[in-house]
């Protein structure tokens, strides 16, 4: 295990993942559903995912052993510390009411960043 790699990445993955964010709140028309409101929720996620992908491509192509689990590790150490300082700053804990959705995709996210790295990886190594 590397565990400072996970440590690294899981932290990365946190402010990026935070500056994301907070770029699509701005964005954030309020809480009636409108048509503008479906855009800006379709565009965090596809944001978000695609800083996820891109961090977890990078991270299978450079974990050569274990990158599942490590990644695994890596989700869960972030969401921790994701849920860490949004209590200390809200005082209280807050989760999305689309939570579910969040969930299913990162884990899409995840496993396709995953996938990709690893397909360069072994690229790399045919070189």
């Amino acid at each position: 295990m590397n565990i400072s790699r996970i440590i690294t990445f899981a932290i990365i993955l946190l402010i990026l993942r935070v500056a994301v964010s907070f770029l699509v709140a701005g964005f954030a028309t309020g809480e009636e559903l409108s048509m503008r409101t479906v855009l800006n929720y379709s565009l965090g996620y596809l944001v978000d995912a695609t800083v996820v992908i891109a961090v977890f491509a990078k991270l299978a192509r450079v974990q050569v052993k274990l990158p599942y689990v490590h990644a695994l590790l890596v989700v869960v150490l972030q969401e921790l510390l994701a849920t860490a300082l949004t209590t200390a700053i809200v005082g209280n804990f807050a989760s999305s009411p689309l939570w579910p959705v969040d969930y299913f995709v990162l884990v899409l996210s995840v496993l396709a960043g995953m996938e990709i790295g690893r397909r360069l990886r072994v690229v790399a190594d045919k070189k």
